[in-house]
Parts: structure tokens; sequence; C-alpha cells
């Protein structure tokens, strides 16, 4: 099915293959088999305007891990107000989310997957809290997080006033968190594989960590497979070691007996996404200090990086996963769920009840690029190219203009063209199956003739051609 776009004589032709999906989160998932899907992704720092990365390494698809995302993160840690990595897409109502990965150290001497000289050190990491994990967190009203100006040394807070010394503005404020995640690597036990769970409340966390059901087998211990569903006001969390059963970890709903299943203060939209952090040895002391706030800021916005600094995680994330809960799936049925948490042991998921619709029966990979998930008519690897939404159909580029003698196409992109082959082709007819190529854009540049033009910069493409009598059909072709 092809989409058509009429204007006056001209038509423009976008080729995707409808298939619409009856789910309409399944779009937002990824199976990291291209580098085009990486500006899909927020990041928090930048939406909260902390300019500090603190993720040395994030890449897509790279040659050196085909098929994965890689997630390797300086210094850093989630714990009351201290903040850390987060990736993340923005989801409102109901969810499960699926995320499989591996979870190893860093190469000798710290070296990283992308450094010619990277040699792999098995077992799991050597520092303390060194996990990567599912992340789910209620979003905030911070824009301008960092000082401004940037303060010297570790920062009074609240910050001094107006025209007093040291004066600076930012619009965080403490005790405002609100998070969930599970998490595997090490945790309070450096050397030793272990899951981590913390809930957080008002910037109050809770957390704990143990060892049941990882395997004992360093080989298999580093692969997990974690599983978040959420209904209404209620969260389960699950993992699945190496290709051993689903164990279901716990349950988190708003008036718990023990503030380890306490509810965070959600609400219907939250952040959910994927976490990375590490080195807490190396850092407690001074950027946590016993939960002084001006320390805890000035971690939220710093780079921790260099000699006093020994970060030891890397995680090679082979795909993330979403879609709404099966309608069978309430508050009641989760409720009814046998936990690890409560039992102090691995507690497997059942077959029964709500364990009928979770684990491997919750995890649909995310459509191929090549599909229209909204079917808007444009295909999920254009929306992946323009940074459009594809699970959205009121979410789709705006790409036509004319004027009297002359049509415009202009492509909005992520920056990713040189992942793409693209071709503008013309027709008379759209019956018709000869379509003429007009210009070609690779790696290499354009292939164009006059009297059609194009150019393209780090935000758009244009492509102007004359307006001739009669009927005119053209289309964009994109090509992975």
């Amino acid at each position: 099915m092809s989409f058509t776009r009429p204007l006056l004589s001209s038509l423009l032709v976008f080729h995707a293959s409808a298939s619409l999906q009856a789910d309409d989160l399944q779009a937002l998932g990824d199976e990291f088999t291209t580098s085009l899907t990486q500006p899909q992704w927020s990041r928090l720092y930048q939406t909260e305007g902390w300019d500090a990365n603190q993720l040395e390494l994030w890449d897509f698809n790279p040659s050196y891990a085909p098929g994965h995302m890689v997630m390797s993160p300086h210094t850093s840690s989630w714990y009351a107000d201290l903040k850390g990595v987060l990736v993340y897409k923005e989801i409102t109502g109901d969810f499960v989310l699926t995320t499989r990965m591996r979870v190893t150290r860093r190469g000798t001497n710290g070296t990283l997957p992308n450094d010619g000289t990277f040699s792999e050190q098995s077992g799991p990491p050597a520092r303390a809290f060194s996990l990567a994990g599912i992340f789910v967190r209620n979003p905030r009203n911070i824009s301008s997080a960092a000082p401004d100006p940037a303060p010297a040394g570790t920062p009074t807070y609240p910050p001094p006033a107006e025209g007093q010394p040291g004066h600076y503005t930012t619009d965080w404020t403490p005790d405002g968190e609100n998070y969930l995640f599970l998490s595997f690597g090490c945790a309070g036990n450096p050397n030793t594989w272990q899951y981590e769970v913390k809930t957080t409340s008002n910037g109050t966390s809770t957390l704990y960590y143990n060892t049941h059901g990882v395997p004992a087998d360093n080989d298999s211990a580093q692969y997990v497979t974690l599983q978040m569903v959420r209904v209404g006001n209620t969260i389960v969390t699950m993992r699945k070691h190496d290709d051993g059963p689903w164990i279901v970890e716990n349950r988190y709903i708003e008036s718990p007996s023990v503030p380890q299943q306490q509810f965070p203060n959600f609400g219907q939209t939250l952040q959910v996404g994927l976490t990375t952090y590490t080195d807490w040895n190396s850092m407690s002391n001074v950027y946590y200090n016993s939960g002084d706030h001006a320390s805890q800021f000035m971690h939220n916005y710093s780079v921790l990086d260099g000699a006093s600094f020994n970060p030891d995680l890397i995680a090679y994330v082979d795909y993330y996963r979403f879609q709404r809960p099966d309608p069978a799936i309430t508050e009641e049925t989760l409720a009814a769920l046998p936990l690890a948490f409560e039992n102090n042991t691995a507690t497997n998921l059942p077959a029964t009840g709500a364990g009928a619709y979770l684990g491997d029966n919750a995890n649909s990979p995310a459509p191929d690029l090549s599909a229209d998930s909204d079917n808007d008519g444009v295909s999920n690897l254009i929306e992946a190219l323009t940074g459009t939404n594809p699970a959205n159909p009121e979410s789709r580029p705006d790409i036509l203009s004319r004027d009297s003698s002359d049509l415009t196409l202009t492509l909005p992109h992520q920056n990713n063209l040189n992942s793409v082959t693209l071709e503008i082709q013309h027709s008379t007819s759209l019956d018709s199956l000869d379509w003429t190529t007009l210009a070609t854009r690779t790696s290499a540049g354009w292939s164009i003739s006059a009297p059609h033009q194009a150019s393209d910069d780090s935000t758009q493409l244009l492509f102007t051609t004359p307006l001739t009598s009669g009927e005119n059909f053209y289309r964009i072709l994109v090509t992975p």
C-alpha cells in the first residue's frame, strides 16, 4: 500500500509496507539493527539541562557488536538525590517492557570495545554498584539544572542570592526523585554477580540486592533478561538469567507493608528506559557525602573521569521491547503472583493467572523498519530518519512546499543521512511502473543533474524541481 498526498498538480508518494500494529507501543521498541534509531531516544542529562554526559560510550549497531546498543558509564550513581544515566522513551499508561543484555567488565586498563587495544575481562565488575537495567522515572519540571554561572568547587545549596558571592541559578530542587529500577551486575559485593532493586519516593531510596537464581557459571551469569509490567498503580518486576526460568522479583503498590515495595509518586506518563552506573567506591564519600544536597547536586552536573575514578561496566543490550499488557492482566492478578522478595528465594513465574500473559508471552519483537506501525503512510524507517514517532499517526514529517514555478521537498532528519541511501523519483502516473530517478544521495554525496537541485545540512535535506504541466508524482525511497 502506498500513501499519496496531493499538492495541486504534484504528488509526493511515500512507499511503505502498511502493516497496522494492533499494539500502539510496539513501534517504540528497538532491536538495535541500525544506528538510525539512536536519535529516537531521549537523554535525561539533555532533557533537564545538566550539561554532563555521564555515558562514556553509547553506540548503536557498531561493527564490534552488531545488533546491540552498547552502554558504558563514567563513575556515577542513582541514589536519593544523585542522578545518573538514563536513556528513555516517554510512555503514557500501562505497559510491558522487556530487555535482554549481556553485562561485562571493562577491558584491561579500563579500555572500551571501540578501542583497538580492547581485551575483554571475564567475570562480574570489580567495583561496587556497577549494574545495568530497566529504569522507570516520573518526569520532573526541570530544564536548566546545571548551575549558571558554574561555581568553583562544591556549590553551596541552596544557591546564594543574586549579588552574593557564589550566586548561581538552577531549577533543580532536592527530594523530588521518584523512580524504580531492576538492574544486574555487581551490587554491594564487588566481583560477585548480583541483581539490585531500588524504589525511590520523593528522594528517599530503598534498595536491596541478592544472588537468588543467578547462575554459578560465569558464561551464563552475564546474560540477563529483565521485564517490568505496569497496570494502574501496580508494577511487577521480573528477571530471567541466561535461558533459565522467569523469576518474579517484586511487586510495588501505593500502600505496602514494607518500603521495599513502595510504588513511587508516579503519574500516568513516565520516562521508561535503561540505565547504567558504576564505581560507588570512588565517589560516595565526596558526592553522596551522607546526603548533603550540595555534594549530590555537584555529582549530577559533573562528568567523573580521571585517575581517581575506576568505572568497570559495559552493557551490550540485545533488544528493548514494548507492548500493552493483555487485558487479562489486572492489578488483582498481579497481586496473586508469588514473589522472590517475599519468599527470600528464586520464585518462578507461574503458568497460570497473570503468568500466562507475562515472561516470554509478553516479549514481542519491535516491528521491522519497513513496516508502517501507526498506519500514517510513513514507514518506520523514514520516521526514524526524520525523528517522528512511529507509534503516533499525528507525528509525521511535513515536507512539501511550492511557489509559482518550483516544487520543494524538505526532509527533516536526525543527522543520519550517511546511514541510508535516498532516491528521489518521478513519474507521470501512479499506475506506471516507470519511475525515473532524479537524484540519489549516498554517504559519498549527491548524484543529480540540472534542472534539479539538492542539498543537505545537519538538520534537513532540500530537493527542488521545476513544476511542469500535467500530473506529476514524486516519491522518496530510503534504503538502510
